[in-house]
């Protein structure tokens, strides 16, 4: 199963970049309804050189507090990322997922 993810296709190094991690096609069940998410989630970059800051749940593609949403500052060009979001539910579920961050001088 996919998963969307909304984000620049590469994140500058001076730039403080907002990434959205829907989960709305995980959340939503054989009848149509959405899980929601509950508490803060916990999103973790795998190098102190890209920090997350502003992790917030947000109102994705199905309905209300069915996407993550966080900033990411710094990184060094050249190099990758991994991010990992780590959800939890309404319903006692538990969720992780990783995406990858490429880092680049991008100039106008």
């Amino acid at each position: 199963m996919t998963f969307p993810v909304f984000f620049p296709s590469l994140k500058n190094p001076g730039d403080v970049d907002d990434w959205i991690v829907d989960f709305s096609n995980t959340l939503v069940s054989a009848s149509g309804t959405y899980d929601t998410i509950t508490g803060t989630p916990t999103v973790v970059s795998s190098s102190s050189n890209l920090t997350v800051t502003n992790i917030a749940v947000l109102a994705g593609t199905g309905g209300a507090a069915t996407a993550v949403g966080f900033w990411l500052t710094g990184g060094v060009a050249g190099f990758s990322y991994q991010i990992t979001i780590t959800i939890k539910t309404a319903n006692g579920r538990t969720f992780t997922r990783v995406v990858n961050v490429s880092v680049a001088n991008i100039y106008a």
